[in-house]
């Protein structure tokens, strides 16, 4: 497959470096020479002040809506210039506009810019400056959750937080001990010895009419920073609603979020006869948020359908049931489409999260319908102004509005097998998603009949609905078979190869971490600093550490033993992710001596206990974080990765303690093909190389064949482009050709194989 991108293109998709596009109007040269960047470039700043910026302190953020966020940074660069204060901006518009859709992290939302006092004098002063600068005495932004707003600002907010680093903890001055690690949580913290600077302002003073009166909300569904659905209690009816919320400031396409969560409640009122879109049961606002409430539909997501483990095609046990609830599920949701279509209701923005699947009963309903509208009574209004991307391809733009519909509903049952879908963040003609697809369902025999109606829907979108009803309801449910790989693996290889070459000649940044910033004072348990060591380790260098590092390596094992005995209720453990446990096994037994041996099998010990998901059908998996509802097979944090430090156990210490847990692990990893991306540290290779370790110690060859039959699926993950192949990062949004998520340790994978001839 060959798709058209040019190497501007390619080049951002590689390193994601952001074009600054964004300046102040008023732009002074000399200003110029005192800038920094982040390495993405995704922010800009401008080092003005005399002084050394502090470790930690209080900042100043101000936010914008898309009409004044020029208007905003032109008087911000004016003020700081003449004061002499350092700030940073959003400097990419693409970037910006995002953050004011709402779709960056709660954490990040709003802060368009970051103003850093020199000193806690220096900001009450900058701040009480700021507000009383006539320019800013009506301009309306958005509300910062981290924050405190500044008396009534609309876009002047503060935090005490990390200044300058060089880490994130913030240290009692008094005490020299950390406090806490900044970032932790997303609600406005002081540390215990700071004191409020300004303890009035007009957050403090509000009241509620509705919420957590007689509207009380239980359960979030759906949390993003221009408003989140929550599960809530009706008590004026004693009954579970759907609670939607949507702040002033943020919009979307320059349509607000509360237009578009009014163009919803209109529609739920104009589409009350079907009975499979929730019905409209009221509506309020509170301090400047518009509340939506509607009827609690009953199902899940599709990704929560997809990710249900009860469902195999390759399993002849569940086989037949497992055809059945495709079928039943997949025709229900193209009859109610087929339905809305023949009464001109056209939907326009289909995706996974807005179809609910109830498995029970085996039927749907359709969710969030802020973009659909009759088509013929609304002849010259613009087709869908947001879709989720994933959903669509190039293509979608020329189609008439019910055949973008059918389009979107091709992706969806994509989704519903597997996440082909999101390699449309890539590649928007779609050929990478449906080769990805057919292959898929090739190696998972799932049936042709589904692969027919994907293919039909997105290549044949004008084709009648009814048709694709009467296709599904034949009973001959063959598997699909792609009878060719339409890419030589061997060939792949060299077009991995061929982008690294060209890569360094064209001064790409790809270089990894030196093991030399490893120092006696690294935090092993809760910093990342061990994450580098670990592709040394998985690559089979030599790996030395100093005695004290050694030492304290096997400390930190101790001490996160205790923890995760005692402690699992300290919210940094709560948060600890496993995959700087993992590295912390890894580590310390490469350089584990005989009497440590029984501290590390504790840690592994409480590890299983705390992290380990084990099921008789789907195997054994781990939570990547003690609070996180993910289960990862992967190698940096997952089943893989626990494979790995067993194996490493098992040859350090001559033990054969783990050998059947070893086996159960390895069993679980053989059961899956094609999982959602083809990285070395958290997908398909790492996989992989785990299975070809076990192979190569216990002299097994029973996985030989999964393992070959995956390493043909490689190039599935790839972007082709002019005989160059690049891996898709885990992220679906960027290309890679580092070790951890990208070509070079996808081409590590593809040598071993060959040095143990499992491929030729």
């Amino acid at each position: 497959m060959t798709s058209l991108i040019n190497n501007k293109t390619l080049l951002n998709l590689q390193n994601k470096i952001f074009t600054t596009d964004l300046l102040p109007d008023n732009i002074i040269q000399s200003s110029l020479f005192d800038i920094t960047r982040d390495k993405k470039h995704y922010f800009l700043q401008f080092n003005l002040s005399d002084k050394k910026l502090p470790h930690q302190g209080f900042k100043i953020h101000v936010s914008c809506t898309e009409e004044n966020f020029q208007s905003i940074l032109n008087t911000i660069y004016n003020f700081c210039i003449q004061h002499k204060v350092s700030f940073k901006y959003i400097s990419n518009l693409e970037n910006l506009l995002n953050n004011l859709s709402g779709k960056s992290s709660i954490w990040s939302s709003g802060k368009f810019i970051t103003i850093y006092p020199e000193s806690l004098s220096s900001f009450k002063e900058i701040i009480t400056q700021l507000y009383s600068l006539k320019a800013f005495q009506l301009k309306k932004g958005i509300t910062i959750s981290s924050d405190r707003r500044y008396k009534d600002s609309n876009i002047l907010f503060y935090r005490y937080g990390i200044i300058s680093g060089p880490d994130v903890n913030i240290y009692n001055p008094n005490s020299h001990t950390i406090e806490y690690r900044d970032y932790t949580q997303t609600t406005y913290k002081l540390p215990s010895w700071v004191k409020e600077p300004f303890p009035d302002n007009i957050d403090d003073k509000k009241t509620s009419k509705y919420l957590f009166k007689s509207i009380i909300p239980f359960k979030a569904l759906n949390a993003r920073a221009s408003g989140s659905t929550f599960l809530a209690i009706d008590k004026r009816k004693n009954r579970k609603i759907v609670l939607k919320d949507a702040k002033p400031g943020f919009s979307e396409g320059g349509i607000s979020v509360i237009t578009s969560l009014k163009n919803e409640e209109r529609n739920l009122k104009k589409l009350a006869k079907f009975n499979f879109i929730p019905n409209y049961l009221g509506s309020f606002t509170e301090d400047k948020d518009y509340f939506l409430c509607e009827q609690q539909m009953p199902g899940i997501s599709i990704d929560a359908f997809r990710a249900n483990g009860n469902k195999d095609f390759l399993d002849s046990n569940q086989r037949k049931n497992t055809i059945q609830i495709y079928k039943n599920v997949i025709t229900d949701i193209i009859s109610k489409l087929n339905e809305l279509h023949k009464n001109n209701i056209f939907l326009g923005d289909l995706s996974s999260t807005n179809i609910l699947i109830d498995e029970e009963k085996q039927t749907s309903s359709f969710i969030d319908i802020s973009q659909s509208f009759n088509v013929k009574e609304n002849k010259g209004k613009t087709l869908s102004s947001f879709r989720t991307t994933g959903f669509y391809d190039k293509n979608i733009d020329i189609l008439p509005a019910l055949e973008q519909d059918n389009q979107q509903l091709g992706y969806i049952i994509i989704s519903m097998f597997c996440r082909a879908n999101m390699f449309l963040f890539i590649d928007k003609t779609g050929e990478m998603t449906i080769n990805f697809f057919k292959k898929y369902a090739s190696l998972n025999q799932i049936p042709k009949i589904f692969v027919n109606v994907v293919t039909k829907l997105i290549k044949e979108p004008n084709l009648d609905l009814t048709k694709l009803q009467d296709l599904l309801s034949d009973d001959k449910y063959y598997p699909y078979t792609m009878n060719d790989d339409i890419y030589s693996i061997n060939s792949f290889e060299l077009s991995l190869q061929k982008n690294i070459y060209l890569s360094q000649l064209n001064h790409l940044n790809f270089v990894e971490e030196k093991l030399t910033s490893i120092d006696s004072n690294t935090d092993f348990i809760f910093s990342d600093k061990l994450q580098f060591v670990v592709k040394n380790i998985i690559r089979n260098n030599k790996v030395t550490f100093e005695e004290d590092i050694q030492n304290k390596l096997i400390d930190s094992v101790k001490l996160l033993n205790h923890l995760l005995v005692n402690n699992l209720t300290d919210p940094q453990i709560k948060q600890l992710s496993i995959q700087n446990i993992f590295a912390l096994l890894l580590c310390s037994i490469i350089q584990a001596k005989p009497q440590h041996k029984e501290d590390i099998k504790a840690l592994i010990h409480a590890v299983n206990i705390s992290y380990q998901y084990s099921s008789p059908t789907e195997g054994i998996f781990y939570k990547t974080t003690l609070l996180s509802n993910r289960l990862s097979p992967y190698l940096s944090d997952g089943t893989a990765g626990m494979l790995m430090i067993l194996l490493k156990f098992k040859k350090k210490f001559q033990d054969s303690t783990y050998d059947n847990e070893i086996y159960k692990l390895s069993d679980t990893l053989g059961k899956h093909y094609m999982p959602q991306n083809a990285s070395l540290m958290h997908g398909l290779s790492g996989i992989l190389l785990g299975l070809m370790n076990y192979t190569k110690v216990f002299h097994n060859n029973g996985f030989t064949d999964f393992i070959k039959e995956n390493i043909q699926t490689l190039p599935y993950y790839a972007f082709h482009f002019n005989n160059q192949s690049i891996i898709v990062n885990p992220s679906f949004q960027t290309l890679d050709i580092n070790f951890e998520n990208g070509n070079k340790g996808i081409i590590y994978v593809i040598d071993l194989a060959k040095k143990m001839k499992i491929i030729s």
